[in-house]
């Protein structure tokens, strides 16, 4: 297989992925693939996932769709960014167990000779690396190790990757600065919205609950992770309706960018009596931070309580000041409704409320993050707990 069929492999199995497995392709989007005849086989650094197009056309494309969502794990679980002071090779041997359980349990196919051992099922990383071997390469002390093979690494561009020794490819340290990529924490933020659509539509990939209930755990500051997920959101703003040029000529139909600018925010807010004066306050200044940082189109604001009250739009350089009105129920579904019935295809939807009302049975195609009063869980998308 030469370069090109194993780019368009490649590219193919990215394809397949977002289709049938949406968890894994809307994050596999957010990684530019990248050749590197000068690795053994693929890697990952947090910033792309890199392949030697060798090592790709040894493949079945089974093996190919295992290989892309092994390196997409390392990145959700945020295996470049955790390392510390821990010996590179058995951090990466006990990466590699973590995400190979979880692939098999997910039923895709690996290539020969990949490390897997039942008893590191559902366990992280930290505690699978301190229950190996003693560590062979002079590693650090913190009960390091492996004796797994660590495959055929070779010299760059000088041997032939063998995949009958693959072990996992090559986990590398996310570079300390990088322009124009996401951190580990806007990589969490990011595997949270691919979750929770994958979730509500009853497509979670087996393995990765105990993943969601740790991000979660994370407590972050509630306003640092809505700048995040307005930002996540924007980096995913992909249009089916504007083709990727680049793979229509090899009849491959992969979204694109729709434009380098952040489109449209709409916030919904809960007008029932709920949120008072000071959250509202609060919560809008940190939606003016938003603007002023990120500039989207349009911020839309819709107040709502049992039905639409207010609506207002703001501009990039307008000042945002909102006098809600309402009181009656709770009912966030015509807010909802309102933006269908606009035409509007949001970046992402914030809805600040406290999250007793009633809400779509079904979450809608962009991501929705309700910000809540109380400790509350929304019914799909993500949530963050918000207050004074």
């Amino acid at each position: 297989m030469g370069d090109l069929a194993a780019s368009y492999c490649i590219e193919q199995a990215i394809n397949d992925l977002l289709f049938n497995h949406g968890f894994y392709g809307a994050l596999a989007l957010r990684l530019p693939r990248v050749e590197d005849p000068g690795c053994a086989t693929a890697y990952t650094d947090g910033t792309c996932i890199g392949y030697n197009p060798g090592f790709i056309g040894l493949l079945t494309y089974a093996e190919v769709l295992g290989v892309l969502v092994h390196e997409i794990l390392h990145v959700a679980l945020g295996h470049p960014w955790r390392r510390g002071t821990r010996c590179p090779q058995c951090w990466n041997v006990a990466a590699d167990y973590e995400v190979n359980c979880i692939i098999r349990a997910a039923g895709f196919t690996l290539p020969d000779g990949a490390l897997y051992d039942a008893q590191y099922a559902n366990q992280p990383v930290e505690w699978i690396y301190a229950h190996l071997p003693p560590c062979p390469h002079g590693g650090d002390q913190e009960k390091p190790g492996n004796q797994g093979k660590p495959g055929n690494q070779g010299k760059p561009g000088t041997e032939q990757p063998d995949v009958r020794d693959w072990h996992g490819g090559d986990l590398r340290d996310a570079p300390a600065t990088a322009p124009d990529t996401m951190s580990e924490a806007e990589w969490r933020a990011a595997t949270m919205q691919a979750a929770a659509m994958a979730q509500a539509h009853g497509r979670l990939p087996a393995g990765l609950k105990r993943l969601i209930k740790k991000i979660r755990e994370i407590k972050d500051d509630p306003w640092e992770v809505l700048q995040r997920f307005v930002q996540t959101s924007a980096r995913s703003d992909y249009s089916w309706a504007r083709p990727n040029l680049r793979m229509v000529g090899a009849r491959m139909y992969l979204p694109s960018l729709k434009s380098a600018a952040m489109g449209e925010i709409v916030i919904g807010v809960d007008t029932s009596g709920s949120i008072d004066d000071e959250m509202l306050s609060l919560f809008t200044g940190h939606v003016q931070i938003v603007m002023d940082r990120y500039r989207p189109q349009a911020v839309h604001v819709v107040c709502c309580d049992a039905e639409v009250g207010n609506v207002y739009v703001f501009e990039p350089d307008d000042l945002i000041k909102i006098e809600p009105h309402g009181g009656g129920g709770t009912d966030f579904r015509p807010v909802f409704d309102w933006v269908e019935s606009q035409g509007i295809a949001p970046t992402c939807l914030i809805y600040l409320t406290d999250l007793y009302g009633q809400a779509p049975e079904h979450p809608p195609d962009y991501p929705v993050l309700w910000a809540c009063t109380h400790r509350r869980q929304g019914p799909w998308g993500e949530t963050v707990e918000v207050r004074h």
